[in-house]
C-alpha cells in the first residue's frame, strides 16, 4: 500500500514538472507571436504577416508542437483531480490496515502471556501430578508390606533422602561460605596492596579462584595480573594473596601450617644473584619499595596475624632495629644454610 502511494505521489510530483515545463514553453511561443489564432495558413509569414512563395516547415512543426502540448496539458489537468482522489483513497485504507495491524499486535501479545501463565500452570499440574504419584506409590507399598518390613524400608527411604538434602544444603552453604570468605580475602589484598603502593592497588581487587590469578576491578573493566605488569606488582600481589590466605586460615584455625617462607623477594628491584647488603630504604625508590614490603611483613607478623610464622632469605639487609631484631642469621663471609664441611 505504501508503495502504491509512493507511485501515484511520484507520477503527481513529474505530472506537475511536465505542466510546469510546458506552461513556460507556452507562455515562450505566445510572447513571441508565433501562433496566431487567425484564418491564415502557414504559407503566411509568423513575423511580418506577407505571403510566402514556400511555406516553412518549422512554422508548421511550432503550431503541431504547440496543439501537442495544449492537448498534454488539457490531459495533466484532466487526470490531476483523479491522481489525488486515488492518493486519498489509498491513504484512507492504509490507515485503516494500520489500524487493523495495531488490534492484531495487540492480541498476539495477549495471547503470548496466555500461553506463558498455562505453561506455568501446565508445569504446576504436572509437579502436583508427581508429587501425587509419589504418595501414591509410598502408600501403595506400604500397605503391601508387613509392618516391620514396612518401617525398615521407610526408614532407609527417609535417610536417603536425607543424605541428598543434605549434600545439597551443604553445596549451597560451601558456595555461600567461600563466597564470603573470597571476599574477605579481596578486602585484605587490596588493604596490602595499597600499603605496598602496587599499580591499581586503590582499586577493589579479589581472588580469582577459577584462573588462580589478582583481578583489579577497575571503572573499565577487570584487569588480571598480567594486564597490571612489572616485576614489582607480580611480586607485590603474590605476597599480599598469600598474606590474605593465610590470615583467613588463622582466623579460622584452619589445618593449614601456620608458617610461610618468602625467597628473596626483593628479586624484582634487584638481581637474584647480587648481595646487596645494607641499605636505609630511603635512597632510592627501590629501596622505598622495598622497605614497604619488609614493614607490611613485620606488622603482618607482629601485630595483624601474630600467630603467624614468616621466613624470608633474601640478599638485602634494612638499617632499620627492627629489622636487625627480626633477622635469625646473616649467610655472608662464608657462612651459609649448608657448611662447607658438609661438602668435604
Amino acid at each position: 500500500m505504501r508503495d502504491e502511494i509512493k507511485d501515484l505521489q511520484r507520477l503527481t510530483r513529474e505530472a506537475s514538472d511536465f505542466e510546469a515545463e510546458a506552461r513556460e514553453q507556452q507562455a515562450r511561443l505566445a510572447s513571441i507571436g508565433l501562433v496566431g489564432h487567425g484564418a491564415d495558413g502557414h504559407e503566411t509569414c509568423p513575423l511580418c504577416d506577407s505571403q510566402l512563395a514556400v511555406a516553412v516547415p518549422s512554422v508548421e512543426e511550432i503550431r503541431r508542437s504547440l496543439d501537442r502540448l495544449n492537448r498534454q496539458l488539457s490531459t495533466v489537468r484532466r487526470d490531476n483531480p483523479r491522481l489525488q482522489g486515488q492518493i486519498a483513497e489509498l491513504e484512507t485504507r492504509r490507515t485503516t490496515l494500520e489500524e487493523e495491524l495495531t488490534v492484531i499486535q495487540r492480541d498476539i501479545t495477549m495471547r503470548i502471556a496466555d500461553n506463558e501463565r498455562l505453561r506455568i500452570e501446565q508445569d504446576q499440574f504436572t509437579e502436583q501430578a508427581r508429587v501425587s504419584g509419589r504418595i501414591g506409590y509410598y502408600l501403595e507399598n506400604a500397605r503391601t508390606l508387613s509392618d516391620g518390613e514396612g518401617l525398615r524400608l521407610q526408614i532407609a527411604r527417609v535417610r536417603a533422602e536425607v543424605v541428598e538434602l543434605e549434600a545439597v544444603l551443604d553445596r549451597e552453604a560451601m558456595e555461600e561460605r567461600l563466597t564470603t570468605a573470597l571476599g574477605l580475602v579481596g578486602r585484605d589484598i587490596t588493604v596490602y596492596a595499597s600499603q605496598l603502593q602496587l599499580e591499581h592497588g586503590d582499586n577493589s581487587l579479589r581472588l580469582d579462584r577459577k584462573n588462580l590469578t589478582v583481578v583489579a576491578d577497575t571503572v573499565h573493566g577487570p584487569l588480571s595480573l598480567p594486564q597490571i605488569g612489572s616485576g614489582e606488582n607480580w611480586v607485590g600481589y603474590h605476597v599480599a594473596a598469600h598474606l590474605a590466605l593465610h590470615k583467613l586460615f588463622r582466623t579460622l584455625d584452619r589445618p593449614v601450617p601456620a608458617f610461610l617462607m618468602l625467597d628473596q623477594p626483593s628479586q624484582a628491584h634487584y638481581p637474584k644473584d647480587k648481595d646487596v647488603g645494607e641499605i636505609s630504604g630511603a635512597e632510592d625508590e627501590d629501596q622505598a619499595a622495598v622497605a614497604r614490603l619488609y614493614g607490611l611483613l613485620f606488622e603482618y607478623c607482629t601485630t595483624l596475624t601474630p600467630n603467624m610464622q614468616l621466613i624470608v632469605a633474601d640478599h638485602v639487609d634494612l638499617l632499620q632495629e627492627w629489622f636487625r631484631t627480626s633477622t635469625v642469621q646473616r649467610w655472608r663471609d662464608g657462612i651459609k644454610l649448608v657448611p662447607m664441611t658438609w661438602l668435604r
